[in-house]
C-alpha cells in the first residue's frame, strides 16, 4: 500500500507517484490523514508544532489560506504542476464529495493551500496559466492586473536575455512586444532603458520588428513602433527607413498610413520627400500621417488639410515642397528623443 503525502490518499498498486496530483508516494500513512471514508476533508487552518520545535524555515508551518478548489484531476494536475514550476510549496485537501463551488455536481474536489505570503502570486500564476478552474468572473476582473504582471515580466526577461554575451533573439522580440504593447509605464521604461544601453547591438532585431510591425498592424502595434523607433531615433539608427519606405506603396491603405507613421517617429529627414509623395494619395489618413511626419521632420509650420481631396490641397502641397526645397532639405526634427533622457529616465546618471 502506498500513501500520498499531498492528496492523502492511499493506492493497493503501489504506482510510483500518485495517480491524482503527481505528488511524493510513502510507505507509511500521512500524519493526521484519516483512513475512515466519511472524513473526506481535513482542516489545514492550522498545523501542530513539531517535536523539535518551531522550525522557521519550514514553509508550510502555521495557518495556510487556500488558493482554488478544483474538481477534476486533471485540473488537480495541472494546478500542482504550475505552483511546483514556480517552486511554490502547497498543501492539497480534499474537499466534500458534493462540490458547491460550480453548482450542486457530485464527485471528488481538492483545495490547494499555501502559505498566506505566497497567496496572492500562487493566485495570480495559476489564474494565467489555468484560467479554466476559475469561475470567469475572477478572470475578468483580473484582465489589466494579469496584463499589467505579464508586461513586467517581459520587461526582466528582456533584461535578463540582454545580459548574457549572446541573447535568444526569440525571447528578446516576445519580451520587447509584449513591454511594449501594454499600458505599463514601468515595464516599458524599463525596455527601453535596456535596449538604448545595448545600442547598436539590438537595432537590426528592433528594425526587423518595426517594419513587420507595419506589415502586420494588429493589437498595440502603432504603441509598439511608437516605442522601438523611438529608442531608435535615440540611438541614431535608420536602418529601418529603407524598409518602411517600401510600404509607402504597398496596396493596403492602413499600411501606408503605419508606414508614414513609423517614417515620422524614426527622426530621420531623408524620408520627407518620399512622405510628401503621399499628400497626393487617396486615402485621407495615409495624407493625414504623411502631414504629421513631414511636420515633425522639417520644422517647417505649414497650412495642409489632410481632409480635403487631393486635388483641393495642390497649392498647398507644392507650398510645403517648396519650403522644404528653400530650406537645403535639412530638417530640425521636432520633439527628437534623445538617448540621455531615456537613460537619466533610470537614473543612469549620464551627462
Amino acid at each position: 500500500m502506498k500513501y500520498c503525502l499531498f492528496c492523502r490518499d492511499s493506492f493497493a498498486d503501489d504506482p510510483e507517484v500518485c495517480p491524482l496530483c503527481g505528488g511524493e508516494l510513502s510507505d507509511s500513512v500521512p500524519e493526521d490523514s484519516s483512513t475512515d471514508d466519511d472524513s473526506t476533508e481535513r482542516q489545514y487552518s492550522e498545523y501542530d508544532e513539531p517535536a523539535g520545535g518551531h522550525d522557521p524555515d519550514d514553509p508550510m508551518q502555521g495557518e495556510l489560506v487556500p488558493v482554488v478548489m478544483v474538481g477534476s484531476e486533471e485540473d488537480l494536475r495541472a494546478a500542482v504542476e504550475v505552483l511546483s514550476g514556480h517552486g511554490i510549496d502547497f498543501e492539497i485537501v480534499e474537499g466534500d464529495r458534493t462540490r458547491q463551488l460550480f453548482g450542486l455536481v457530485p464527485g471528488r474536489s481538492w483545495r490547494i493551500l499555501v502559505a498566506p505570503d505566497k497567496g496572492p502570486d500562487a493566485f495570480l500564476k495559476l489564474v494565467k496559466a489555468l484560467p479554466r478552474i476559475f469561475p470567469r468572473e475572477v478572470t475578468e476582473r483580473l484582465k489589466d492586473e494579469l496584463a499589467d504582471q505579464n508586461a513586467l515580466q517581459a520587461a526582466d526577461a528582456v533584461a535578463a536575455a540582454l545580459a548574457t554575451p549572446s541573447a535568444d533573439s526569440t525571447a528578446l522580440v516576445s519580451g520587447v512586444i509584449t513591454a511594449f504593447a501594454g499600458e505599463d509605464a514601468d515595464a516599458i521604461a524599463k525596455v527601453r532603458y535596456v535596449l538604448a544601453k545595448a545600442g547598436a547591438r539590438v537595432a537590426p532585431l528592433l528594425s526587423q520588428i518595426a517594419i513587420e510591425s507595419v506589415r502586420e498592424g494588429g493589437t498595440g502595434a502603432e504603441q509598439v513602433l511608437f516605442n522601438i523607433l523611438s529608442v531608435l531615433e535615440a540611438i541614431e539608427d535608420s536602418t529601418a527607413l529603407e524598409g518602411l519606405l517600401g510600404y509607402f506603396t504597398n496596396d493596403v491603405a492602413q499600411v501606408r498610413a503605419r508606414a508614414a507613421y513609423a517614417a515620422g517617429r524614426l527622426g530621420d529627414p531623408q524620408a520627407v520627400d518620399a512622405l510628401l509623395d503621399l499628400f497626393d494619395d487617396e486615402d485621407e489618413e495615409v495624407r493625414y500621417e504623411a502631414s504629421e511626419a513631414v511636420w515633425r521632420l522639417t520644422g517647417i509650420d505649414f497650412d495642409f488639410d489632410p481632409y480635403l481631396p487631393p486635388a483641393e490641397q495642390k497649392a498647398a502641397a507644392q507650398a510645403v515642397r517648396d519650403a522644404w526645397s528653400v530650406s537645403g532639405k535639412h530638417g530640425v526634427v521636432r520633439n527628437a528623443v534623445s538617448l540621455v533622457d531615456i537613460l537619466r529616465s533610470m537614473g543612469d546618471g549620464v551627462d
